[in-house]
Protein backbone atom coordinates (compact mmCIF):
# COMPACT_ATOMS: atom_id res chain seq x y z
CA UNK A 1 0.00 0.00 0.00
CA UNK A 2 1.57 3.48 -1.18
CA UNK A 3 1.17 6.53 0.88
CA UNK A 4 0.20 10.18 -0.86
CA UNK A 5 3.77 11.23 -0.59
CA UNK A 6 4.46 8.36 -2.80
CA UNK A 7 2.08 8.67 -5.49
CA UNK A 8 2.72 12.35 -5.75
CA UNK A 9 5.67 11.42 -6.64
CA UNK A 10 5.28 8.33 -9.04
CA UNK A 11 4.67 8.22 -12.71
CA UNK A 12 0.74 7.80 -12.82
CA UNK A 13 0.93 4.90 -15.45
CA UNK A 14 2.99 2.75 -12.73
CA UNK A 15 0.31 2.64 -9.78
CA UNK A 16 -2.93 1.21 -10.30
CA UNK A 17 -5.70 2.77 -10.50
CA UNK A 18 -7.29 1.02 -6.49
CA UNK A 19 -4.43 2.63 -5.13
CA UNK A 20 -5.87 6.27 -6.53
CA UNK A 21 -9.21 5.65 -5.55
CA UNK A 22 -7.75 4.87 -1.90
CA UNK A 23 -5.70 7.48 -1.39
CA UNK A 24 -8.04 10.14 -2.76
CA UNK A 25 -11.10 9.24 -1.16
CA UNK A 26 -11.33 12.24 0.85
CA UNK A 27 -12.18 14.45 -1.75
CA UNK A 28 -15.00 14.81 -3.18
CA UNK A 29 -14.91 15.02 -6.69
CA UNK A 30 -18.34 14.90 -9.13
CA UNK A 31 -18.06 13.27 -12.80
CA UNK A 32 -14.98 11.92 -11.74
CA UNK A 33 -13.40 10.24 -15.21
CA UNK A 34 -14.15 6.55 -15.96
CA UNK A 35 -11.08 5.86 -17.90
CA UNK A 36 -8.01 5.00 -15.43
CA UNK A 37 -5.65 7.38 -16.50
CA UNK A 38 -7.91 10.61 -16.62
CA UNK A 39 -9.33 9.47 -13.59
CA UNK A 40 -6.08 9.26 -11.91
CA UNK A 41 -5.14 12.62 -13.87
CA UNK A 42 -8.50 14.14 -12.67
CA UNK A 43 -7.39 13.30 -8.89
CA UNK A 44 -3.81 14.72 -9.01
CA UNK A 45 -5.29 17.71 -10.37
CA UNK A 46 -7.83 18.23 -7.96
CA UNK A 47 -5.30 17.45 -5.02
CA UNK A 48 -2.94 20.42 -6.45
CA UNK A 49 -6.19 22.87 -6.60
CA UNK A 50 -6.61 21.54 -2.76
CA UNK A 51 -3.28 22.07 -2.28
CA UNK A 52 -3.40 25.68 -3.11
CA UNK A 53 -6.12 26.59 -1.68
CA UNK A 54 -5.06 25.23 1.89
CA UNK A 55 -1.62 26.34 1.94
CA UNK A 56 -2.75 30.53 0.87
CA UNK A 57 -3.01 30.99 4.83
CA UNK A 58 0.24 29.71 5.45
CA UNK A 59 1.95 33.35 4.59
CA UNK A 60 -0.35 35.05 7.10
CA UNK A 61 0.90 32.85 9.96
CA UNK A 62 4.51 32.86 8.53
CA UNK A 63 4.62 37.20 8.77
CA UNK A 64 2.95 36.68 12.02
CA UNK A 65 6.03 34.80 13.30
CA UNK A 66 8.67 36.91 11.23
CA UNK A 67 7.61 39.86 13.05
CA UNK A 68 7.02 38.21 16.70
CA UNK A 69 10.74 36.99 15.85
CA UNK A 70 11.42 40.89 14.98
CA UNK A 71 9.88 42.19 18.23
CA UNK A 72 11.76 39.74 20.42
CA UNK A 73 15.42 40.39 18.92
CA UNK A 74 14.44 43.79 19.06
CA UNK A 75 16.36 44.39 22.32
CA UNK A 76 19.49 44.00 20.40
CA UNK A 77 20.44 46.48 18.60
CA UNK A 78 22.50 45.47 16.62
CA UNK A 79 20.80 42.68 15.19
CA UNK A 80 17.26 44.40 15.16
CA UNK A 81 19.19 47.04 13.02
CA UNK A 82 19.57 44.37 9.75
CA UNK A 83 16.14 42.86 10.50
CA UNK A 84 15.03 45.86 9.53
CA UNK A 85 17.07 46.53 6.60
CA UNK A 86 15.42 43.69 5.47
CA UNK A 87 12.19 44.23 6.57
CA UNK A 88 12.53 47.64 4.59
CA UNK A 89 13.95 45.94 1.38
CA UNK A 90 11.06 43.56 0.98
CA UNK A 91 8.39 46.64 1.39
CA UNK A 92 8.98 50.12 2.13
CA UNK A 93 6.98 52.07 -0.40
CA UNK A 94 3.60 54.23 0.87
CA UNK A 95 4.12 54.58 4.41
CA UNK A 96 2.49 56.66 6.79
CA UNK A 97 3.52 60.34 8.01
CA UNK A 98 3.87 58.66 11.86
CA UNK A 99 4.67 54.98 12.84
CA UNK A 100 7.05 54.22 10.07
CA UNK A 101 9.19 51.32 11.75
CA UNK A 102 6.10 49.43 13.05
CA UNK A 103 4.30 50.30 9.22
CA UNK A 104 7.65 48.67 7.50
CA UNK A 105 8.14 45.75 10.11
CA UNK A 106 4.74 44.65 9.62
CA UNK A 107 4.19 45.02 5.86
CA UNK A 108 7.76 43.81 5.19
CA UNK A 109 7.33 40.67 7.17
CA UNK A 110 3.92 40.25 4.86
CA UNK A 111 5.77 40.89 1.76
CA UNK A 112 8.64 38.95 3.09
CA UNK A 113 6.42 35.60 3.70
CA UNK A 114 4.37 36.24 0.68
CA UNK A 115 7.32 36.11 -1.54
CA UNK A 116 8.55 33.23 -0.53
CA UNK A 117 5.16 31.09 -1.01
CA UNK A 118 4.90 32.08 -4.02
CA UNK A 119 8.34 30.68 -4.93
CA UNK A 120 7.08 27.77 -3.42
CA UNK A 121 4.43 27.65 -5.17
CA UNK A 122 5.47 27.79 -8.65
CA UNK A 123 8.51 25.42 -7.96
CA UNK A 124 5.10 23.22 -7.44
CA UNK A 125 3.72 23.91 -10.46
CA UNK A 126 6.55 23.36 -11.84
CA UNK A 127 7.11 19.75 -9.97
CA UNK A 128 4.02 18.28 -9.50
CA UNK A 129 2.48 15.38 -11.29
CA UNK A 130 -0.81 15.64 -12.77
CA UNK A 131 -3.13 17.60 -14.76
CA UNK A 132 -6.66 17.56 -16.06
CA UNK A 133 -9.25 19.65 -17.73
CA UNK A 134 -12.54 18.30 -18.88
CA UNK A 135 -13.09 17.81 -22.74
CA UNK A 136 -16.27 17.24 -22.32
CA UNK A 137 -17.41 21.05 -21.66
CA UNK A 138 -17.02 23.02 -24.18
CA UNK A 139 -14.25 25.76 -23.92
CA UNK A 140 -12.46 24.47 -20.63
CA UNK A 141 -9.21 25.25 -21.65
CA UNK A 142 -9.56 28.78 -23.32
CA UNK A 143 -11.54 30.08 -20.25
CA UNK A 144 -9.06 28.85 -18.17
CA UNK A 145 -6.18 30.23 -20.34
CA UNK A 146 -8.32 33.61 -20.62
CA UNK A 147 -8.62 33.65 -17.04
CA UNK A 148 -5.48 32.89 -15.78
CA UNK A 149 -4.04 36.01 -17.91
CA UNK A 150 -7.40 38.52 -16.77
CA UNK A 151 -6.12 37.53 -13.30
CA UNK A 152 -2.95 38.94 -14.04
CA UNK A 153 -4.02 42.37 -14.40
CA UNK A 154 -5.71 42.76 -10.65
CA UNK A 155 -1.83 42.49 -9.09
CA UNK A 156 -0.64 45.08 -10.84
CA UNK A 157 -3.45 46.97 -9.63
CA UNK A 158 -3.01 45.98 -5.82
CA UNK A 159 0.75 46.65 -6.11
CA UNK A 160 0.17 49.72 -7.50
CA UNK A 161 -2.17 50.96 -4.72
CA UNK A 162 -0.35 49.51 -2.08
CA UNK A 163 2.69 51.55 -2.95
CA UNK A 164 1.16 55.19 -3.13
CA UNK A 165 0.98 57.16 0.29
CA UNK A 166 -2.37 58.15 1.85
CA UNK A 167 -5.17 59.22 0.01
CA UNK A 168 -6.71 62.60 1.50
CA UNK A 169 -9.80 61.45 1.96
CA UNK A 170 -11.56 58.69 4.10
CA UNK A 171 -12.14 54.86 2.72
CA UNK A 172 -12.87 51.87 4.00
CA UNK A 173 -10.48 50.27 1.17
CA UNK A 174 -8.00 52.76 0.08
CA UNK A 175 -5.19 53.87 2.67
CA UNK A 176 -5.82 57.36 3.99
CA UNK A 177 -4.20 59.87 5.90
CA UNK A 178 -7.35 59.77 8.88
CA UNK A 179 -6.35 56.34 9.39
CA UNK A 180 -4.83 55.59 12.55
CA UNK A 181 -1.29 53.44 12.10
CA UNK A 182 -3.33 50.25 12.50
CA UNK A 183 -5.49 50.44 10.33
CA UNK A 184 -3.69 52.22 7.57
CA UNK A 185 -1.44 49.32 7.82
CA UNK A 186 -4.02 46.47 7.80
CA UNK A 187 -5.02 48.18 4.49
CA UNK A 188 -1.53 47.96 3.12
CA UNK A 189 -0.77 44.01 4.39
CA UNK A 190 -4.71 43.27 2.63
CA UNK A 191 -3.49 44.73 -0.51
CA UNK A 192 -0.23 43.30 -0.49
CA UNK A 193 -1.88 39.87 0.15
CA UNK A 194 -4.53 39.98 -2.27
CA UNK A 195 -1.73 41.00 -4.99
CA UNK A 196 0.74 38.03 -4.21
CA UNK A 197 -2.17 35.44 -3.80
CA UNK A 198 -3.55 36.39 -7.43
CA UNK A 199 -0.57 35.81 -9.05
CA UNK A 200 -0.14 32.48 -7.49
CA UNK A 201 -3.33 32.06 -8.49
CA UNK A 202 -3.28 33.01 -12.26
CA UNK A 203 0.13 30.90 -12.10
CA UNK A 204 -1.98 27.84 -11.09
CA UNK A 205 -4.42 28.31 -13.90
CA UNK A 206 -1.40 28.81 -16.38
CA UNK A 207 0.56 26.14 -15.60
CA UNK A 208 -2.47 23.81 -15.50
CA UNK A 209 -2.99 24.71 -19.42
CA UNK A 210 0.68 24.57 -20.35
CA UNK A 211 0.53 21.21 -18.50
CA UNK A 212 -2.01 20.09 -20.80
CA UNK A 213 -1.11 21.10 -24.10
CA UNK A 214 2.14 19.02 -23.54
CA UNK A 215 0.17 16.19 -22.23
CA UNK A 216 -1.62 16.11 -25.19
CA UNK A 217 1.12 16.19 -27.78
Amino acid sequence: MLTLKEILKSDPNSIPIEEYDRIFKFMTMSNVPEEEIERKQAYLQSYRCRKFLLYSGNPLVGSVAIYLFALLIGKYPYVSLYTDRIFYFFWHWGPPAEGRLFYFRVCGSVSLSWMAWLFWRIYADINDKGVFIREDVDGAFANISNLGLIILIAPVFLFLFATIGPVSFNSLTIPSIHDGIHIYTFKKVAMISCAYWTVGFSFLLISTCIRWVYRRK
